[in-house]
């Protein structure tokens, strides 16, 4: 769903808040209990190696059998401040590896309950992938090309997730029969086949194709979809006499049904999307935009308040400031930045302003 331009002419206005995240989601508490539907991180992932160029990704002192316990110490009271900030169908997801996976989804299970914990795969490094993001490097066993997203849901049982638009990879090139200025498309199947069409059936109806043939069959779409499909040239024909079909263009994202197994989103996108704000060599590792927009689209209502309480270089609120710009959705954004090194001054600012300029139905709130 799309709101339109009369709709949102007044500017959204987000909050980034600095200070320690655990203290800011409790004083924001009496404001935004259980009024968060969509939350994403992207914690430390507690390797011991240096992480982003500004810090040690290390959370244990002189033995290692504090490792994972120190890990999980700090963060069972964040994780349980967010549980009480969603919605009745919230959901939150948290970005993980395998140093601490399986103590992530322990604790989540204890959060949220062990019916309302899902993981999904994010595959980072595309077959088409290039040196620089690991595909000629090489390993003693096998390269590490995912990481993890663990999915925390208030209740599962009552949560649907919608089909996010993305852009199918093609395996081979399509040609463009009609000269459509739109250029290539493949043809879908509109209808069921006469044998398998119910007459008592949902979108049961005629149409008839422009050499008069009347068609009557169990659509895929309703009447009043078709004809809007048909006034936008989606529809092929053909002779006139086929039973028409859906056009679908190549270079157009289509929406498709979400997997456990996130594709097609490569790692060194994050750090092209810091590049055109001149910032991408203060971030190593920044999540890629189209992955928190995949995961927003799929997950949150167009006017949903969302949450990142470790904002990072701001990824999130990218992806929420660019769907709110080109989809006219109205998601608020909500972000949490201890300045640890200095990256929200380097980092999450200056892009924050930047992106004001080029997204200027979107502005921020700053509360430090």
């Amino acid at each position: 769903m799309s709101l339109s331009r009369s709709q949102q002419a007044k500017p959204l206005r987000h909050r980034l808040y600095q200070g320690d995240n655990l203290d800011v989601m409790r004083r924001i508490l009496p404001e935004f209990i259980g009024k968060v539907e969509f939350i994403y991180i992207d914690p430390p992932y507690n390797t011991g190696i240096m992480q982003y160029k500004t810090y040690r990704d290390k959370m244990w002192g002189r033995y290692e059998r504090r490792r994972h316990e120190a890990w999980t110490d700090f963060m069972r009271p964040r994780l349980e401040a967010a549980y009480k900030l969603l919605t009745p169908l919230g959901k939150m997801f948290v970005s993980i590896d395998d140093h601490e996976f399986p103590h992530l989804v322990l604790l989540m299970r204890d959060i949220f309950g062990r019916e309302n914990v899902e993981v999904m795969i994010w595959d980072k490094v595309p077959r088409e992938g290039t040196a620089g993001q690991g595909k000629m490097k090489r390993s003693k066993r096998f390269r590490i090309d995912h990481e993890y997203i663990v999915v925390g849901y208030v209740d599962r049982k009552n949560t649907r997730f919608r089909k996010p638009r993305v852009m199918a990879p093609l395996t081979r090139s399509y040609d463009n029969r009609d000269n459509d200025p739109r250029g290539p498309w493949i043809s879908a199947e509109l209808c069921k086949s006469k044998a398998k069409s119910n007459p008592k059936g949902k979108n049961y109806y005629t149409v008839v194709t422009p050499s008069g043939r009347e068609i009557t069959r169990q659509w895929h779409v309703s009447r009043a979809e078709f004809e809007r499909l048909d006034a936008d040239g989606r529809i092929w024909w053909g002779s006139g006499r086929i039973v028409p079909r859906l056009k679908k263009f190549v270079n157009e994202p289509r929406a498709l049904t979400p997997s456990s197994v996130i594709k097609n989103i490569s790692q060194t996108e994050g750090i092209r999307d810091l590049r055109k704000w001149d910032l991408a060599d203060a971030f190593s590792h920044p999540k890629p935009v189209r992955l928190l927009q995949y995961l927003l689209e799929m997950a949150s209502e167009p006017d949903a308040t969302v949450m990142d309480f470790f904002a990072g270089s701001g990824s999130l609120a990218e992806a929420v400031m660019r769907l709110n710009h080109e989809q006219g959705h109205r998601r608020r954004c909500l972000l949490v930045s201890n300045n640890e090194n200095q990256s929200l001054d380097k980092i999450l600012l200056p892009r924050i302003e930047k992106m004001m300029k080029a997204y200027p139905d979107n502005n921020w709130e700053f509360i430090f």
